[in-house]
């Protein structure tokens, strides 16, 4: 499913599968190659979180309650929660930030047809407003939609960052006036889906008139790609 210095399944049996031809007796508990695996899940629901954990909106696991190795095979098992999971991220990471990172959707939340059916929707009644490592649609019902294809899980890690620059600017929350734009910032998996090769994600704009939209996607080192874009005043 991800490949990094090694391979990660997904299991029947709801367990996560680490897979790697270069580890060794040496590696113990939690490590690979000598450094710790992160793995973050991510629920259908954040009411099935511990309390602690709801304002991160993730579970991260740990090797007491879920791991197990295999030194013989060179695998490491995470067995994952009972609760719903709507996506998982995992990789390996040093000082100078990830060596691989990967996330992808849990199969089960694949299958939501509402999601599908209004992206579906979206693409067919429009054309992309913008173009760039994504074609971004404005839609009837005033939402954006992202989509690329071919598309793989590398293509939608990062973060997607999105500017809305309103034609008044006492339309936004007071505490956004200063920026001159409201930031609605997004995670691909928290609104859309990656499938047959096809990504495409779905955000709801606001209600206000809209001057124009600045969007793209960025790591800790910086923007990745931007674009910017006017909307249509038959819009507003």
């Amino acid at each position: 499913m991800i490949q990094g210095d090694f391979d990660v399944y997904l299991t029947k049996d709801r367990k996560l599968v680490y897979v790697s031809d270069r580890c060794d007796e040496s590696d113990t508990r939690y490590i690979f190659l000598g450094i710790p695996i992160s793995l973050l899940i991510y629920p259908t629901d954040i009411e099935n979180l511990p309390d602690p954990e709801q304002d991160h909106e993730f579970s991260q696991l740990n090797y007491i309650d879920h791991y197990i190795m295999d030194t013989k095979r060179n695998v490491i098992i995470f067995e994952l929660p009972e609760y719903d999971i709507a996506s998982i991220r995992t990789g390996q990471y040093d000082d100078r930030g990830p060596i691989w990172d990967g996330r992808f959707f849990y199969p089960d939340y694949l299958a939501n047809p509402d999601l599908r059916r209004r992206i579906d929707q979206g693409l067919t009644s429009s054309e992309p407003i913008a173009r760039s490592r994504f074609n971004i649609h404005l839609t009837n019902d005033n939402s954006l939609i992202y989509v690329r294809e071919p598309c793989r899980n590398p293509d939608i890690n990062d973060d997607f960052f999105l500017h809305v620059i309103p034609l008044d600017l006492e339309d936004l929350p007071e505490q956004r006036r200063r920026y001159e734009f409201d930031g609605l910032d997004f995670v691909f998996f928290d609104r859309g889906f990656i499938d047959d090769q096809r990504c495409a994600a779905i955000i709801d704009l606001p209600e206000y008139d809209i001057d124009s939209i600045r969007t793209g996607q960025y790591t800790d080192r910086g923007r990745i790609w931007q674009k910017e874009f006017d909307i249509p005043e038959r819009r507003n």
